[in-house]
């Protein structure tokens, strides 16, 4: 959540857009924004993790659905006492699945809808057939997404197939953590090491395409929610904190 908040503040706060490129600050808040851009995926991997043993109920669906409805409207409705009118605001608010009112929460109700299917999965296979699934179905995903992020319909990390792929990696990690203990210590370097290897391919690509062609270039090429390493970030996380509240 704290990752979330960064991610507003810098980019609809307009911190990132007001800094010069590739200055001190520049390079510094978009580190920040680099070590909080894994915060949406970890949300799906958490999901997943405790999704795939727990009993689903649609009911659940239709009550989140509900609240998000209760909410919206009343939003909606404070503006209007305020005096702010919008119609297409209007008529949003009261359809926030369907009219993408808030995208995330669309995209995960359309994961929700197959999540039963992928805890079947998961739960009758043998991490010796899960796993090979998953790895090389991300692998192609993310790695194809570096040339385009919206290759198969990823929508850049907002649909609900790279929403279902993330479900998929949080019940996989819960299924090998019952058989298999992760060496932490590792794990914290390995996400040090995608960190800073996203951070820096920014600062190499824009100086490199700024002198090649006048112009920054490029440089989101890894910082994005399908990128290989923020996916790696956000899986390591998962790691570290399930092991943090186990207490182990």
């Amino acid at each position: 959540m704290l990752g979330v908040m960064t991610l507003h503040i810098l980019g609809h706060g307009g911190i990132l857009d007001s800094l010069n490129i590739l200055s001190v600050n520049y390079n510094i808040a978009w580190l920040l924004e680099t070590c909080a851009y894994c915060a949406v995926d970890c949300f799906m991997l958490i999901s997943g993790y405790i999704g795939v043993e727990s009993k689903f109920k649609y009911s659940n669906l239709i009550y989140l659905w509900l609240e998000t409805e209760v909410y919206s409207v009343g939003i909606m409705l404070l503006f209007m006492v305020a005096g702010i009118k919008n119609m297409r605001e209007c008529i949003t608010a009261f359809f926030p699945v369907i009219m993408l009112q808030y995208c995330f929460f669309s995209m995960y109700i359309g994961m929700m809808l197959l999540a039963p299917v992928i805890n079947i999965f998961i739960r009758k296979s043998a991490i010796s057939v899960v796993l090979p699934i998953v790895i090389s179905t991300t692998g192609a995903y993310t790695v194809l997404s570096i040339a385009n992020e919206n290759i198969f319909g990823l929508g850049s990390g907002y649909s609900v197939l790279w929403f279902l792929i993330l479900y998929m990696w949080g019940g996989t990690i819960y299924k090998v953590q019952k058989e298999y203990q992760f060496n932490v210590k590792i794990v914290k370097q390995i996400v040090l090491v995608l960190l800073l290897f996203s951070w820096l391919s920014k600062i190499f690509f824009e100086t490199m395409t700024i002198k090649l062609y006048g112009e920054a270039k490029w440089g989101l090429t890894f910082i994005k929610y399908t990128s290989p390493t923020i996916l790696g970030v956000a899986i390591g996380l998962l790691i570290m904190f399930v092991f943090i509240y186990l207490g182990s």
